[in-house]
């Protein structure tokens, strides 16, 4: 029986095509090929792919992996500038100076 198509590229040449409907992450395929790079050449491909897809299903889904990841990643690029509500405020406050300043008195 075959197993379905890992929805990781492997980088190494060891997995899978990445599923078509997917984009490969470029920092989770870094990660998992200098985890698995140590591997290479001592496991067969067929136990590497595997190994690599369980790998890429914990850091994709365990929430402290997918914190770690997050942190790893750079931060968004600003499109614009303008004012950004604070957990305190209302957006419609933010948006309105004169309710937020009446709010205050």
């Amino acid at each position: 029986m075959d197993n379905p198509p890992s929805p990781v590229t492997c980088k190494l040449g060891l997995g899978e095509q990445a599923m078509e409907d997917e984009k490969p992450d470029p920092l989770l395929e870094a990660k998992l090929d200098r985890a698995l790079l140590p591997y290479v050449g001592l496991l067969p491909p067929e136990i590497l792919a595997e190994f690599r897809d369980h790998l890429a299903d914990f850091m994709t889904t365990h929430p402290a992996m997918e914190r770690m990841l997050a942190r790893l990643r750079p931060p968004p690029v600003v499109a614009e500038s303008g004012e950004v509500p604070t957990s305190n405020e209302k957006p419609s406050e933010a948006a309105d100076p004169k309710r937020a300043s009446r709010r205050g008195q």
